[in-house]
């Protein structure tokens, strides 16, 4: 099978929507993304396209299972932490491995 555009890391498909469903017009499409929550976004967006073939898995040299580490949902929210008393640090005042804890 040829493909008119093999994607490895297709995350959700948002940024590449119309790039996407240009080649989807030309011809078959493969996007791959490994990890589960980004591939449900990607699948949601293209699985309607009759010539888009989505696969939810990684891609490596060899052929053997390893574990996979994906990152949370969560990962690229930024929290809107304010603190509540003047003597409390700023959130840019906090050291980097306490930017991010809970207040």
């Amino acid at each position: 099978m040829h493909f008119s555009l093999v994607m490895v890391g297709a995350h959700d498909g948002s940024k590449t929507e119309q790039f996407v469903r240009a080649a989807a017009g030309a011809g078959e499409v493969l996007l791959i993304e490994p990890v589960p929550f980004l591939f449900n976004r990607l699948a949601a967006r293209y699985s309607a396209l009759p010539n888009v073939r989505l696969r939810n898995f990684a891609i490596s040299t060899e052929e053997r299972e390893i574990d996979f580490t994906a990152p949370k949902e969560t990962a690229n929210l930024i929290s809107l932490w304010r603190p509540t008393r003047e003597s409390e640090p700023r959130s840019c005042d906090r050291p980097p491995s306490q930017f991010f804890a809970a207040c």
